[in-house]
């Protein structure tokens, strides 16, 4: 999990910037054999603008930030409030521009 808060924090540098909003809540992260689930909050995901290239800034970074980190996990699944979504949209709305339905490969 530090590794994830690690993405949110804030840098000295003022042209570098955290892919992860301020807020962004982290509910849970845990592990089922070689696969990450990374529990947000719905209040992190309403944080996102709702464009397309901040969804995949924010998927990058947790992907390659893992990939780096923890070699021998081979995905990442994200779940928004305990439960699996289609994408990172509104809740009810289905809206969001990224599939995260299925887990994203790490390798």
């Amino acid at each position: 999990m530090w590794l994830i808060k690690e993405l949110a924090r804030g840098d000295t540098d003022p042209t570098v910037f955290s892919p992860l909003p301020d807020t962004f809540s982290i509910r849970s992260v845990y592990r089922d054999g070689a696969r990450l689930y990374v529990d947000v909050a719905q209040d992190a995901i309403a944080e996102l603008s709702g464009g397309t290239e901040e969804e995949w800034v924010l998927l990058q970074s947790l992907k390659l930030t893992l990939q780096w980190n923890l070699p021998d996990v081979e995905n990442l699944q994200i779940l928004v409030d305990g439960q699996s979504r289609r994408t990172l949209g509104p809740a009810g709305e289905d809206a969001g521009h990224l599939n995260v339905l299925r887990p994203i490969p790490l390798k």
